[in-house]
């Protein structure tokens, strides 16, 4: 990849973040630190950024990089990627967006849970900026991002957390996607539902509710029974 595309993209994002955080309607949430809009979002600031005295380029960078996680909390997409510490939580996610028929998921077959074991890595940084907002509290939600190596004057070998990664470290667990609903079940079970993963959204109890019902209904045409692991207690439960 060109550094200079790569630097416009950067760009792009940060005008993303920019035009969120500066508009009118913006409130700051509890635990983002305190911020002149202005100066903060200067076209200065990023553009400093990209004189990278190293051979690594790191984005984003503080105090950058609590509000992009909060912006990625919002559903507009940053360079992070959003994890949790919690295999409910990550069942939940991986499971609702089949019962609510996400378009990008339509063809898909699967569902899948990705294991990150982390260990010190001066690519990769794992984050948690936002731990006292509350639906990111309630999510035990973290965040990567990775740094990019510049091997040559004007070219980068993009890099992933995929690709910087052995087996080892990153693996992931499928299901077929049928079994949605079961998960889901099973994660209600355990309190986890869109209500206690948003507890500051004002339709959250709305939204479980409705949740509630669609798996009930889908359960009632498929009444076989799962047999999963609680890591939790150490027992079998069966849906």
């Amino acid at each position: 990849m060109k550094i200079k595309d790569y630097e416009n993209a950067l760009k792009e994002e940060f005008s993303v973040l920019k035009d969120f955080i500066t508009h009118p309607s913006f409130e700051l949430p509890k635990g983002l630190p305190g911020i002149d809009k202005r100066k903060i979002f200067h076209d200065v600031n990023i553009n400093t950024f990209f004189k990278y005295p190293e051979n690594l380029l790191h984005w984003p960078i503080e105090p950058y990089d609590a509000f992009s996680a909060f912006v990625q909390h919002q559903k507009t997409k940053t360079s992070l990627l959003d994890w949790t510490s919690r295999s409910y939580v990550a069942i939940f996610f991986a499971a609702i967006g089949h019962l609510d028929v996400d378009p990008a998921l339509k063809e898909t077959k699967i569902i899948a849970v990705w294991i990150y074991l982390h260990h010190e890595n001066t690519r990769i940084k794992i984050f948690e900026p936002l731990s006292t907002e509350q639906n990111i509290k309630a999510q035990f939600g973290k965040f990567s991002s990775v740094s990019q190596e510049i091997d040559f004057s004007d070219e980068i070998r993009y890099e992933t957390l995929d690709s910087l990664l052995d087996k080892s470290r990153l693996f992931k667990i499928t299901i077929d996607k049928n079994f949605s609903p079961n998960l889901l079940q099973y994660c209600k079970n355990h309190f986890i539902d869109y209500a206690s993963m948003y507890p500051t959204n004002k339709d959250s109890i709305t939204k479980a509710n409705e949740d509630e019902k669609k798996i009930i209904e889908i359960m009632k045409t498929n009444q076989k029974e799962y047999v999963f692991l609680d890591p939790t207690s150490d027992a079998l439960d069966t849906i």
